[in-house]
């Protein structure tokens, strides 16, 4: 794609400060994506991508000049793609990042035999959880030290009862 595009700007002539314009409007809406926000960057990336498509080739005959609609359309598109579609796609993988983070440290119970592979119960939930050492018996406690995917990495803690049970003060 890249060596047609290349060839088609040697063949049709184009305004350098106009493919500048687009290109550089482009790279504006992806750096908004990165800062994961909708903002001045997103407009202003708008802005240059449609005066850039407007003037790459405005010295082109009446006949193979782009439409205005066309151009009005990607600009919509690119609007609706970069300022909303990404940024909301980010963001929903960042919560599940931070949703997986805040599993780590909690305790469990292994609902079956950890060989290394089991049934994990961790804050209300069924997981598959995975030993990260030898092999846990079902109904002891796991603490998770990990999470890859949807597979939680757990080892077994030291008897201190049902997960889900107060830990028993030590009788004196």
């Amino acid at each position: 794609m890249l060596a047609l595009g290349l060839y088609g700007l040697t063949v049709v002539p184009v305004d350098p400060l106009g493919l500048a314009l687009l290109v550089g409007g482009i790279g504006l809406m992806v750096l908004d994506v990165r800062a994961r926000k909708l903002g001045p960057l997103t407009v202003a990336g708008l802005i240059a991508f449609s005066g850039g498509s407007v003037l790459a080739w405005r010295d082109m005959a009446a006949a193979m000049r782009i439409s205005p609609w066309l151009i009005g359309g990607a600009v919509v598109a690119s609007a609706l793609y970069y300022g909303f579609a990404l940024t909301v796609a980010i963001q929903s993988r960042d919560r599940i990042v931070n949703a997986q983070r805040g599993l780590i440290g909690l305790v469990g119970e292994a609902r079956g035999r950890l060989a290394p592979d089991g049934p994990v119960y961790v804050k209300g939930t069924m997981w598959r959880g995975r030993s990260t050492g030898s092999e846990i018996a079902s109904g002891a406690a796991v603490r998770v030290r990990g999470v890859d995917g949807l597979i939680l990495q757990v080892e077994a803690e030291p008897d201190m009862g049902r997960p889900d049970e107060p830990a028993q003060p030590a009788d004196r």
